[in-house]
């Protein structure tokens, strides 16, 4: 038995037609030259080959198939693709689903909502609750204004810079 006989795509679909098998190599020929097709595929018996290409692409969809026979042109490949890598570039070609189906909205209780809802209005009120990140500096400058003696100097003139006051004069 040939290989070609035991080789079936994993979808069981039949090979392509030969004639569009024919069209593949004469645009590969026609793009890499008959010599580098020829060298490439040198000691394999062409229909075996042609075989083997027909049902390894039949899993593929056929507009993709076209597509990567029409672009073959545009690729910047020295030597024609082997089967494997005609197969990866043809799916390439395959458009990415336009749409795919959302799940379905899930069974929710009422309390369930209610309990998410809580949850989402204690964070923002955490979130919206901020001190003022200069609490600090006015805390410092109220103890200095009040004659606290214990305040280190360079504590004071942060507190100043933190708030852009002055370093000597009106408020302090």
């Amino acid at each position: 038995m040939e290989l070609a006989e035991t080789t079936t795509s994993s979808t069981s679909k039949p090979p392509l037609p030969a004639a569009w098998v024919e069209r593949i190599f004469e645009v590969m020929a026609a793009v890499y030259g008959r010599q580098r097709l020829g060298t490439m595929f040198d000691g394999q018996e062409p229909d075996m080959v042609k075989k083997v290409w027909g049902r390894a692409l039949a899993a593929l969809p056929a507009d993709a198939v076209a597509a990567a026979v029409h672009r073959l042109p545009e690729q910047a490949w020295t030597w024609p693709p082997t089967l494997p890598e005609f197969v990866a570039f043809a799916r390439e070609q395959i458009p990415p689903a336009a749409h795919r189906p959302a799940l379905p909205v899930p069974n929710r209780r009422q309390a369930d909502i209610e309990i998410g809802a809580q949850k989402a209005a204690a964070l923002k009120a955490a979130v919206s609750d901020r001190k003022d990140p200069r609490a600090w500096a006015h805390r410092i400058l109220a103890r200095h204004a009040a004659g606290d003696s214990s305040l280190a100097p360079i504590s004071i003139q942060f507190a100043r810079e933190a708030l852009n006051k002055p370093a000597f004069g009106g408020d302090a």
